[in-house]
């Protein structure tokens, strides 16, 4: 079994969340609340800072809360982590 298949058949939400080479739309990785996905704070992605400049200023801890391809992520509030793992302890999963 090849790492990538490893984590998502655990689904080991941090380390998908550290390996921006295995997300499923490039540069994006959805997330999601369990139990709170119709709330206002349900929904979020990250975006992979590497190699391209943004005009919003983040690090690849930065959670965009909003809806992936919907939500501006210039406009979006946003939460800053120290990790992977300090994103899943906060109760977000990957999408």
């Amino acid at each position: 079994m090849t790492e990538s298949e490893r984590i998502v058949r655990e689904r080991d939400h941090a380390a998908m969340i550290d390996r921006p080479d295995l997300w499923p739309l490039g540069r994006v990785l959805p997330l999601k609340k369990p139990g709170k996905v119709f709330d206002d704070d349900g929904t979020g992605f990250i975006i992979n800072p590497d190699g391209v400049h943004w005009e919003v200023e983040f690090d690849r801890y930065t959670v965009f809360v909003g809806v992936v391809g919907l939500s501006d992520p210039k406009k979006c509030p946003r939460v800053q982590y120290d990790s992977a793992q300090a994103i899943v302890d906060d109760g977000w999963v990957v999408d």
